[in-house]
């Protein structure tokens, strides 16, 4: 590597500081404020210790319907509860109510920085405060998530996970190799990266989260995915006895969410288990 390459790329410990930070939202279309103009908002307090710093939060949620089981939906990183307004009124006319998170330091909610593991405590104060949970459906960083809240209490019949990260540590090491980190330097990352954000990263890797994997889950995956690669979702489903990989081509990692048939897919798999309850 020349000089020139070395002064032109980030120092480890820049990369680590910048791992948690989304980068600037981009504005509401419309028809995104339609949809939230349609619900109802709901502010829930939680209280995170954030690389070593007790701060309280308020996360915002939005919910559609008042009967029938709850579902949950939680976006992906940079993202927001408004990104999921292709599955609110089909979810609805299923007889599903609905309920949409933005996640800390997204959307609605405060905050500045966030790990998925915050995200998971927060979706456990969220769970605790809405009551009953038949499912989440999960997104990315957003189905991550949601692995840590069933690891640590949370209780649902189903889950749906769309194109998810099953390793902190292979997400991180990605970062940082996309910011131009030689391969030589990841262990000094991964180190600076537990010390920043107090905890071990394998807490979010499969085998301790693996207590959580107890209800059937349908796991739904563009193998052609730029953003997260097919073999996390291949590993999610070989950890989870009760779970079904489906692999659907030409969607990529975001538009995805905007495929009608996804929505149609997903919403079959989440009505028998409510049957089958019945």
């Amino acid at each position: 590597m020349s000089t020139t390459d070395t002064l032109q790329r980030p120092s480890t410990q820049a990369i680590v500081r910048a791992f948690g930070y989304p980068g600037p939202a981009k504005p509401l279309t419309e028809a995104e404020t339609a949809l939230l103009d349609t619900a109802e908002r709901r502010d829930i307090t939680v209280r995170h210790t954030v690389r070593g710093r007790d701060d309280t939060h308020t996360l915002a949620t939005w919910s559609w319907g008042r009967q029938g089981p709850r579902v949950l939906l939680v976006h992906g990183w940079e993202s927001r509860a408004s990104h999921w307004h292709a599955w609110v009124h089909p979810l609805l006319r299923a007889g599903f109510q609905v309920t949409a998170i933005d996640n800390l330091a997204h959307g609605q909610s405060t905050g500045d920085i966030a790990d998925v593991r915050l995200w998971g405590q927060g979706l456990l104060v969220v769970a605790q405060a809405l009551g009953p949970i038949h499912a989440v459906i999960g997104h990315s960083a957003g189905s991550a998530a949601s692995l840590y809240a069933f690891a640590h209490g949370l209780q649902v019949d189903a889950s749906v996970h769309i194109a998810g990260p099953a390793s902190l540590k292979r997400v991180a090491t990605g970062f940082a190799l996309a910011h131009g980190l030689p391969r030589e330097e990841i262990a000094a990352f991964r180190a600076g990266l537990e010390a920043q954000l107090g905890f071990p990263m394998a807490e979010m890797d499969l085998p301790a989260l693996q207590g959580g994997l107890r209800h059937p889950a349908l796991i739904l995956h563009d193998p052609q995915d730029k953003e997260v690669p097919f073999s996390e979702s291949l590993a999610l489903n070989e950890a989870w006895p009760l779970s079904q990989l489906e692999s659907v081509s030409g969607v990529g990692h975001r538009r995805i969410l905007r495929s009608p048939e996804i929505v149609e897919r997903v919403i079959a798999s989440l009505v028998t288990p409510v049957a089958q309850a019945a």
